[in-house]
């Protein structure tokens, strides 16, 4: 966050989660892990609210998790053509829940009665997330314009990390202008066209990420900076 900062002094925060008391799946070494979403929150809020010029306009939590289910057709469909995490659809059922939450929180940004379309750009980041080096910004900007005080991105582009691509684009972090991450966002929308354009191909996280940015004209830069996620579990 503190890199954005440097760029763009007013940062608006928006989150969607579900209030789930468990999470399980052993592919990740995550067993019935137990949960603490409150907790987790309050943490992320309060780092937040130490940062000047932050400000969380709007939270969703989805207390019934299998309403997110349920606006998808069954799981059989997206496993039609194979199940690339091979893990009996249950990777695929998370990604799936993770389309949804993408859905839900790029709704409340783009309808926020007191932003309408000021935004100069748009940063989806996982909240579970530990950054180990700087966000890169000024390789992002194509114009400064410092008398309007405003930093303006390239054009038509999405920017994600330069690992874990795993045959498409890393799907955990993503920095764009508004219309752009509008695709990003609700790329729920074109997995029936993906399936129906694409019979021999998985339906597989990144690989899909990278298809519906070039279906849509929107070019794909990397940069160079890392992070971890925090696994719902304890390492020792």
């Amino acid at each position: 966050m503190r890199p954005l900062l440097e760029y763009f002094p007013s940062i608006d925060v928006y989150l969607h989660t579900y209030n789930i008391v468990s999470f399980h799946n052993p592919r990740n070494l995550e067993k019935n892990v137990t949960l603490h979403v409150a907790d987790s929150l309050n943490l992320i809020f309060s780092e937040l609210r130490e940062l000047p010029g932050v400000k969380i306009r709007n939270i969703s939590i989805t207390q019934d998790a299998k309403a997110a289910d349920r606006s998808f057709r069954p799981l059989n469909f997206y496993l039609s053509h194979g199940d690339p995490w091979r893990n009996e659809g249950l990777s695929m059922f998370y990604f799936l829940r993770q389309l949804y939450s993408l859905e839900t929180v790029t709704r409340l940004w783009e309808k926020s009665p007191s932003t309408g379309d000021r935004y100069q750009a748009v940063v989806y980041v996982r909240p579970d997330l530990l950054f180990e080096s700087p966000l890169p910004v000024a390789d992002t900007l194509d114009v400064i314009d410092e008398e309007h005080s405003k930093r303006i991105l390239w054009p038509r582009t999405v920017f994600s990390p330069n690992f874990d691509v795993f045959g498409g684009m890393n799907d955990r972090f993503a920095l764009g202008t508004p219309d752009v991450m509008s695709v990003y966002g609700y790329r729920k929308n074109d997995i029936d066209r993906f399936m129906e354009e694409n019979p021999t191909k998985h339906l597989h996280a990144e690989s899909y990420l990278a298809w519906v940015m070039k279906d849509s004209l929107i070019r794909c830069e990397t940069l160079d900076f890392s992070f971890k996620r925090i696994r719902a579990r304890i390492d020792k």
